[in-house]
């Protein structure tokens, strides 16, 4: 599993705090295959997003991929997206 926490300070500081627990691996040409995910971007204390397979809501479109958005955490459906796509859109969102 591999947890990734942005903690933004201002326009221009923050920090990320990544996590990587592997208790499984798989291995395709070379490239680690993630398991478990969650990666979570959170601003001021306050949730914002955050992308997981947690196999718990099987109502959704892209089980078990999924994305909770705004504080209150709604899961709606979304790819499994890469480490890059998930900073792309974090630095989106500080640049509003």
């Amino acid at each position: 599993m591999t947890i990734m926490v942005f903690y933004a300070f201002g326009l221009f500081f923050g920090i990320i705090l990544t996590s990587i627990f592997m208790r499984q691996s798989t291995l395709s040409l070379g490239y680690p295959v993630r398991i478990h995910y969650a990666y979570t971007f959170i601003q001021n204390g306050v949730h914002i997003f955050r992308y997981d397979n947690a196999p718990h809501h099987r109502n959704i479109l892209t089980f078990p991929h999924h994305k909770h958005v705004d504080s209150d955490e709604r899961p709606i459906p979304s790819d499994q997206p890469t480490l890059n796509q998930v900073i792309i859109e974090i630095d989106a969102l500080l640049e509003k």
